[in-house]
Parts: C-alpha cells; sequence; structure tokens
C-alpha cells in the first residue's frame, strides 16, 4: 500500500510534474524524480522533509530519469550530503568547475537506496554517482545509460535548435559515466518494463517490482 502525494511547489499552486512522495509498507518513503526541472530540489526539499525527522530511511527512485539541469542535480544531491564536492564540470580548454554542495541537508545520515536503469541518464547520473562516490546510497538495477556531457541550445531562425557540448562532467572521485553508465553495486532486473511501479497507480502495488523490492528487503535486513 503505497500514500502518493501531490508535491505542491511554494511558486503558487502548480503541482510539480518531477517530484512525487509516497510511503511504502513498513514506513519507508518513497521519493521519485521524474525530470530535473527548475523546480525540482524545492520540490523534492519539500518531500524530503513531509515526515522527517521519523523515517528511518528512504528510496530514491530515478528510473527512467532521463535528467534536465545540472543546477538541479547540485541541489538534489545536497539534501543528502553534508560537505564536499558534488560534480565538478570541464570544457574544451580544460577549466575545471568544482560544484560543491550547498546548505543544510535534510537527510544528511538516513539509509538510501538509489533506483537506476538504462534509462537513467545525465543528471540523473549525475545524482546518483555522486551519492554513491560520497558512500551515501547504494544504487540498485541495471546499468545507467552513460551521458557525461553538457549541452547547451542554440536556437535557429528556423524554429529548430542546435545542441552543442560545451562541457564533461566528472564525479566527485574524478570518473566519467561518458559512454559506459554506472554499474549499480546490487544488480536487479525486471522481468517486464511494465512490472516497475506505477507510482500514478499506487494501488496496484509493487509485488512484481522486483528492483524496488530488492532495495526495500536491503533496508529491512539492515544492508543500507
Amino acid at each position: 500500500v503505497v500514500r502518493w502525494l501531490d508535491v505542491k511547489s511554494d511558486c503558487g499552486t502548480r503541482t510539480s510534474p518531477h517530484v512525487g512522495a509516497g510511503m511504502l509498507v513498513g514506513g519507508v518513503p518513497y521519493r521519485r524524480v521524474d525530470s530535473f526541472g527548475e523546480f525540482t530540489p524545492r520540490d523534492c526539499d519539500s518531500a524530503l522533509k513531509d515526515g522527517l525527522p521519523a523515517e528511518k530511511a528512504v528510496v530514491l527512485d530515478l528510473r527512467d530519469d532521463g535528467g534536465g539541469f545540472i543546477d538541479a542535480a547540485q541541489n538534489v544531491i545536497s539534501q543528502f550530503v553534508s560537505s564536499g564536492e558534488a560534480f565538478e564540470t570541464r570544457d574544451h580548454a580544460g577549466h575545471v568547475e568544482r560544484r560543491n554542495v550547498t546548505g543544510s541537508p535534510p537527510a544528511p545520515t538516513l539509509p538510501l537506496m538509489v533506483l537506476v536503469n538504462a534509462n537513467s541518464a545525465s543528471a540523473s547520473e549525475i545524482v546518483a554517482g555522486s551519492l554513491a562516490v560520497h558512500g551515501r546510497a547504494k544504487l540498485v538495477g541495471t546499468m545507467t545509460f552513460g551521458k557525461g556531457s553538457v549541452q547547451q541550445d542554440f536556437p535557429l531562425p528556423d524554429g529548430s535548435d542546435l545542441h552543442l557540448t560545451i562541457r564533461h562532467w566528472f564525479l566527485p572521485d574524478g570518473s566519467s559515466v561518458e559512454g559506459k553508465g554506472l554499474t549499480p553495486s546490487v544488480p536487479a532486473k525486471l522481468a517486464s518494463p511494465d512490472d516497475m511501479f506505477d507510482a500514478s497507480k499506487p494501488e496496484l502495488g509493487h509485488a512484481k517490482d522486483t528492483q524496488l523490492n530488492q532495495a526495500l528487503g536491503l533496508l529491512a535486513g539492515g544492508g543500507a
């Protein structure tokens, strides 16, 4: 049984299409980020603080999250990590910009499981990879997409866009996911994509979601 909540932005009454929060059986909070948009950090922060500090662990679902803004990724990492580098970017000239965690994280010590799959890309790989490097989370699922570059869009007169790679990003340990992705420390496959827990239909449960169930089993057994 999952109680699914729409997360409200503090900018009016807009409902975030990117972040959702629910409570799984056993009292484990479930947080899903579908993409990293402008309001993702504040919505994720709101979702995390809902019920803290009573929560004992968190499942962060980044499956099928194709990425988004790297600033949003930096802020989400900062909600789980107290200090240090979130990630860094390097341009073609070799200039390095280090992005450190910011602020006071609402969940700096809670056991954390992050679900990923082959469609987890770019900003979601930044978050998952950085949390793993910092020792804050175990990754559960399958190898991620492997996109370690940052693009800038240039609108053209005909209405189309030109996407140019301007930088590459690297995890705090200096590694890149470009072309190779992240390999979960806890590999787990789904028999079918349809078996993935549908957060918009919590009444269907997650009995067939082997990845989510693997994460929950590790948390229950103290393996986080």
